[in-house]
């Protein structure tokens, strides 16, 4: 895409309970992306926004960058921040970083756990 794009890529979007779930944030634009933290703004909400999990990686001071063409993966255990399960239901991916005018970049995307 010409410009600023994000894209969210799960291999799936319905996963079985426990099972990992891996995410991959592609810069899918032709400008460099700037992102606060190495978490690379990725969080995981319930529908209702209450947050379930966002990575904690070390050198938060770091601020990274994403080239274009570039990508970044992670993966979520459905072991949410307070230590308890996810629980059967569906989840909303998000990630945010700007590009180097300040303009925000954004994108979510949906995936269900089963039991």
């Amino acid at each position: 895409v010409e410009g600023n794009s994000i894209s969210i890529v799960t291999e799936k979007f319905d996963f079985k309970k426990g099972e990992e779930i891996k995410i991959r944030i592609v810069n899918s634009g032709t400008t460099p992306l700037i992102f606060s933290n190495l978490s690379y703004g990725l969080k995981i909400t319930g529908l209702s926004g209450i947050l379930m999990y966002s990575p904690w990686v070390s050198g938060e001071e770091i601020i990274p960058i994403l080239e274009p063409g570039n990508e970044v993966s992670f993966s979520w255990d459905q072991i949410k921040n307070d230590g308890d399960d996810a629980l059967e239901g569906l989840y909303k991916i998000s990630v945010k970083g700007t590009d180097e005018s300040g303009i925000n970049v954004e994108k979510s995307t949906t995936v269900t756990i089963w039991k």
